[in-house]
């Protein structure tokens, strides 16, 4: 799926009449809009007479198929683009059926959804007549082609170890990953190769420290730091879910640590089993004295049914974290 995306952002053409895109990862949202904009508005001037953005939430569907309607004023197409496409409601997709049955040939249509319902049936007919777009939150498992992406685009070369250090100072937020290069392309220069001392001169050391006294908290049942290092956490830029995935990448490092001292492993094999680099040793080393076996498989079925309910649930976000923290720190 990254793949696809990523090649569909190099060269989207030939365009057609009906998008998709689902999820909501900035960054990635960022980037397919813009893409569209630079091949839709190839005449220099035209985007001002020749682009809608509507919010669905605020939509009047007579307006919405008049504008899919209206011819291009001196291009070959016009853009429009559908904000909340998740509030549509199914008369609304009945309205728009026959329209997009038959669509204008001028005209690109994409629309943004949050998320989607795939079981109802205007999706089925959607996918029938549509391309979808992913700009869907990444898995840890999903950012190692993404990085690679964004390193080309900014003209940097990173080794494994260093990419691992990279990966466990940014976390999995594209934007965030996106800004840091840059940052780190600028310190280096003319330079491609970044170097782990080139990263930790660069890359802010807040968010894994935050990480580190967050799970020392928790190894030590103290819910009031637990609390405050949460918060620092989100004060940082960091989404709820996104704070969770870190929480829960750290517990399954501290498990592979764990395993390698268990089977008496050398540092550097058990660096590679872990997936660290070599400058968090010492950390971990300290942090596994603090935690048992079962206590780790505890906080991580908790850790799986918080985030559940965050992208489930609609209940306040707090609400679950605070929740997660009680029954980590009890």
């Amino acid at each position: 799926m990254a793949q696809k995306l990523m090649d569909w952002l190099e060269s989207p053409l030939p365009l057609q009449f009906f998008y998709y895109v689902v999820g909501e990862e900035y960054y990635l949202i960022s980037e397919i809009r813009k893409t569209f904009v630079k091949h839709v508005h190839q005449e220099e001037g035209m985007a001002d007479f020749n682009q809608d953005d509507i919010d669905v939430k605020q939509l009047n569907m007579g307006n919405l198929i008049s504008i899919l309607e209206t011819l291009p004023v001196m291009s070959e197409k016009r853009l429009v683009f559908c904000q909340n496409a998740e509030s549509f409601k199914d008369q609304d997709w009945e309205k728009l059926e026959p329209f997009v049955g038959s669509p204008m040939s001028s005209t690109v249509f994409v629309c943004f959804f949050k998320k989607i319902d795939r079981r109802k049936k205007f999706f089925k007919n959607l996918q029938k007549k549509a391309v979808e777009l992913s700009a869907e939150t990444l898995r840890e498992w999903e950012v190692s082609p993404w990085m690679d992406y964004l390193a080309k685009k900014v003209n940097l070369k990173f080794s494994s170890s260093s990419k691992s250090l990279f990966n466990q100072l940014v976390g999995t937020g594209l934007m965030e990953i996106y800004n840091e290069m840059n940052k780190l392309k600028t310190y280096v220069g003319d330079r491609q190769e970044v170097t782990e001392k080139d990263l930790i001169a660069v890359v802010s050391r807040m968010k894994i420290d935050s990480i580190f006294d967050l799970t020392d908290a928790i190894g030590k049942k103290d819910l009031v730091k637990s609390l405050d290092y949460l918060a620092r956490l989100l004060e940082n830029n960091q989404s709820e879910v996104g704070a969770l995935a870190l929480v829960a990448r750290h517990m399954r490092i501290l498990a592979k640590f764990q395993e390698g001292e268990k089977r008496n492993l050398p540092k550097a094999k058990i660096l590679a089993l872990a997936g660290i680099s070599p400058y968090f040793f010492q950390s971990y080393s300290k942090q596994s004295q603090l935690w048992s076996e079962s206590q780790i498989t505890k906080v991580m079925e908790i850790l799986f049914e918080a985030d559940k309910s965050l992208k489930s649930s609609p209940l306040s976000s707090h609400i679950w974290l605070e929740n997660f923290l009680l029954q980590a720190c009890s």
